[in-house]
């Protein structure tokens, strides 16, 4: 399997492969799988030896996670996958959805063109699952803006500070001078980073040493984004602004289960850092991430290739919104263009 192997990706991926590779030409497989193979860095080599081979006729989307294996006390985000061996590609691709397992109501139904599902435009093939016309017109809608994130020259990391690590450098509380704040999920808000902010054991600082320099940031401003949150969650992204103008220490601590967005040659302004959390902060963004991404992780992988609008457009959005941020997604819609109809309905969802 050291083909389709990168990371350390779960051993179902290896089960659909075999299957495949079992299949004559216009044979069938279906497959019932946790969703996390559609996108993300550990399958990108399966999708692609995958679709090289057999190409996607039909996915089944179940709404609730709990719900639908809840017997075996599963908690992943399923789906079931329908494939055939190459003869011919699908120029169309299925989408249906059911709150759990029971298949007895009517099932939601949607067909898209396959390279509206299929993306392979940054060489990943991802899969990306509209269940909706609406989901449609998002993925039209933030596929249209003329840049992707990192041709912004933004970035993306992941939080440097691994807890059970850097055990002997985290402190319960801040030490003066000696101490700089250790930023944890808990700590961001959408639009705002609060601390110190205690939250049961969790540690609230990490010391200021040459042993812990490594691990530390430079203050600048940043905009911090959660990796984690449950898709019964009303948002699947959360970003809150951390702005150099707000602190006294040099340097602050990042923890793992958040990702900090910066710029790679120079520091966001405030306009800026405001504008790029209003878009992910969205109803706009929020749905397009669902839909690129079933995945309860936010990885910094997906938020590289996802198409933004020119930093102007951020700069003016932020400049709006930091005024009064409570008008955000109506700020963000108008700016972007978001027709007021298809705003009401992601709304309403």
């Amino acid at each position: 399997m050291g083909q389709i192997v990168h990371g350390q990706p779960n051993v179902y991926a290896f089960f659909m492969a075999l299957a495949v590779k079992m299949l004559k030409e216009g044979g069938e497989l279906v497959a019932i799988t946790p969703r996390s193979f559609c996108n993300g860095l550990y399958f990108r080599a399966f999708r692609r030896w995958l679709f090289e081979r057999a190409a996607l006729e039909h996915i089944h989307l179940f709404e609730s996670r709990s719900d639908t294996f809840k017997e075996s006390s599963v908690l992943q985000e399923s789906m079931i996958t329908k494939v055939h061996r190459l003869g011919a590609a699908c120029p169309a691709i299925s989408v249906t959805s059911s709150f759990a397992g029971d298949f007895r109501g009517t099932l939601a139904r949607f067909e898209a063109a396959a390279d509206r599902i299929l993306d392979n435009s940054c060489g990943d093939c991802v899969i990306r699952i509209p269940a909706s016309a609406q989901d449609h017109r998002v993925i039209g809608l933030v596929e249209s803006f003329p840049t992707r994130f990192t041709d912004l020259g933004l970035r993306i990391s992941t939080g440097p500070v691994v807890l059970f690590r850097a055990s002997e450098l985290v402190l319960d509380y801040p030490h003066g001078n000696a101490s700089v704040p250790l930023l944890m999920p808990h700590n961001v808000k959408c639009f705002d980073t609060i601390w110190p902010l205690k939250k049961n054991a969790k540690p609230q600082a990490i010391r200021l040493c040459p042993a812990s320099v490594r691990l530390l940031r430079p203050v600048r401003n940043y905009v911090l984004l959660r990796r984690f949150t449950a898709k019964e969650e009303r948002r699947r992204l959360c970003a809150g602004c951390f702005l150099r103008a707000q602190q006294s220490a040099s340097h602050v601590g990042i923890e793992n289960h958040l990702n900090y967005v910066y710029h790679a040659h120079r520091e966001l302004s405030e306009d800026e850092t405001f504008g790029l959390a209003s878009l992910f902060n969205s109803t706009l963004f929020d749905r397009y991430f669902r839909v690129i991404s079933g995945s309860t992780q936010v990885n910094a992988t997906e938020i590289r290739t996802m198409r933004f609008p020119d930093l102007k457009t951020v700069e003016r959005i932020g400049r709006r919104i930091m005024a009064d941020t409570s008008q955000a997604d109506a700020i963000v819609a108008s700016e972007l263009g978001v027709a007021k109809a298809l705003h009401r309905q992601l709304l309403e969802r």
